[in-house]
């Protein structure tokens, strides 16, 4: 879903997008969801779009790590 999301933004540079998706990330996803995303690309990061792995790492600069999925 985050890689369907990071497409929406095809128009940005990828800078602009990366804080669009990570924005989104924060508003509209539970801290579980993100969390999962976090952990899902820290293993796979092949996985996602180049813009998905900014948006974690600004995710967690800027609004601080999810809490744990349990």
């Amino acid at each position: 879903m985050a890689n369907q999301i990071s497409r929406q933004f095809i128009y940005l540079s990828d800078d602009e997008a990366a804080v669009k998706v990570a924005y989104h990330l924060h508003a509209f996803w539970e801290p579980r969801m993100i969390a999962g995303l976090e952990a899902h690309a820290a293993l796979s990061p092949r996985d996602f779009d180049p813009i998905v792995l900014a948006a974690t790492r600004i995710l967690a600069e800027q609004y601080g790590a999810a809490p744990a999925t349990h």
